[in-house]
């Protein structure tokens, strides 16, 4: 399975609250954030895998970013550099195209996000979906959001509108790395965005019409950290769970 976490997005939200370094390297607890979204991962990895981690030019440049991943993942790792910002993950993700477009399984991670999925071990052949999202209750307008079935069954992934209580932990799992390139490259060739990028979680959407089931986990804890606020909350949740 490869395994990709795309971290050369702008962090917009961070910058304004006036960090200076790009958001995958502000630190929480003494780690940056990029450490606590592998450390949510660890039940996916399972040999076979290849981790791949997507990174801007610049901050491999002109920051500590090469050091800190060296320091912090524990896995076997590539590095893959971009020139510049791309117009979403979903186009950020597709740059590594020579590594995903074929028939491996595809999980794809924020780098800003904390989760836990309340099992040990998740293995690609543990489920027949063509794709899985995994979420979490929540009502907040920035996050994707999934309508499913009672059985999990996904009907529809949108992003920026809370039409079910379930948001998407920006978790994705793709069947194949292929079925993935395929579906990012007609999503820019048609211009289909969400919300002014192009998002990963839409793309099921396709998958969707074509006939092919996705399935929603619902994961134990999730924690986004994209904001000062969402840092603040996790920080406290880190705190209390270290008292007990």
């Amino acid at each position: 399975m490869n395994i990709i976490i795309p971290m050369a997005g702008k962090g917009e939200r961070l910058k304004k609250a006036g960090y200076s370094l790009p958001k995958m390297l502000v630190e929480c607890e003494g780690e940056p954030l990029f450490s606590w979204a592998l450390q949510g991962l660890k039940p996916f990895f399972q040999k076979p895998y290849k981790l791949i981690f997507i990174c801007l030019k610049r901050d491999l440049q002109h920051t500590s970013l090469l050091k800190k991943i060296k320091q912090y993942c524990p896995y076997p790792c590539t590095v893959f550099t971009i020139e510049s910002w791309t117009r979403g993950q979903a186009e950020t993700v597709l740059k590594a195209k020579q590594y995903i477009n074929n028939q491996q399984p595809l999980l794809i991670f924020n780098c800003d996000t904390y989760i836990d999925i309340g099992y040990h071990s998740w293995s690609p052949h543990q489920n027949c979906a063509d794709g899985v999202v995994w979420s979490f209750e929540s009502t907040e307008p920035n996050l994707s959001y999934i309508k499913a079935n009672l059985d999990g069954t996904v009907d529809e992934v949108l992003e920026k509108t809370p039409m079910s209580p379930y948001a998407s932990t920006g978790l994705y799992f793709f069947k194949t790395g292929a079925s993935f390139v395929q579906l990012a490259e007609k999503a820019i060739d048609s211009k289909w965005r969400a919300a002014g990028e192009y998002y990963v979680g839409p793309l099921y959407n396709e998958l969707i019409k074509q006939g092919n089931t996705i399935k929603m986990e619902i994961v134990k804890t999730c924690f986004p950290l994209g904001t000062t606020d969402e840092i603040e909350r996790f920080r406290k949740h880190f705190k209390a769970c270290d008292r007990i």
